[in-house]
């Protein structure tokens, strides 16, 4: 499992590569990442990083589409969520985080509460990406820096050094998409 643990996180670190840099290959390396993480968690019975997993896939089908379908350049534009919708977005993610965690305990997950806040944080991070919100950098953020902590517990050493890395990557795809924000030239698209 350690060369297959690899190969699943260099394709992820390529993809976040890429989507920082705005491009849309992001999406089928996400896939592939995330379709050789499903069988890496199932046998370490994270069964919310299993959830996510199939649900990444889901979601990379639908960036894929969104970051195809955005054909001017204004509308390929990072932009901000606004303060409105933050507060709705932070009430849902507590909610679903609750919900998956008391899910996640009735279950033979070893770290229940933490796979769940792990798997709430990056599945809202991916919505926000999908939809070019810059925001999702400082919940990918929040994510990665869990998924270390995660997946340290779990001796998963190349995914602790891929996540760590993607926390570092997280801070550099605020300043890149935030730049293109004010600096519409500075846009990867």
């Amino acid at each position: 499992m350690n060369l297959l643990e690899w190969l699943a996180a260099g394709l992820g670190l390529s993809g976040v590569l890429l989507g920082i840099a705005q491009k849309s290959a992001v999406w089928p390396l996400w896939i592939a990442s995330s379709a050789i993480y499903v069988f890496i968690y199932g046998q370490l019975a994270l069964w919310g990083q299993v959830g996510l997993m199939l649900v990444f896939i889901g979601l990379s089908l639908w960036g894929l589409v969104q970051w195809r379908s955005q054909t001017t350049q204004a509308q390929a534009q990072p932009g901000w969520l606004g303060l409105p919708h933050w507060r709705t977005l932070l009430l849902l993610v507590a909610a679903a985080w609750l919900l998956m965690g008391v899910f996640l305990g009735q279950t033979e997950n070893p770290h229940a509460w933490l796979d769940a806040w792990v798997t709430t944080a990056s599945l809202f991070a991916m919505g926000l990406m999908a939809k070019r919100r810059l925001d999702c950098w400082l919940f990918w953020g929040v994510a990665n820096a869990s998924a270390v902590v995660l997946f340290v517990q779990q001796e998963l050493w190349a995914t602790t050094v891929l996540y760590a890395v993607q926390l570092f990557l997280s801070w550099l795809g605020f300043q890149r998409w935030r730049a293109s924000v004010w600096n519409p030239d500075a846009n990867g698209s």
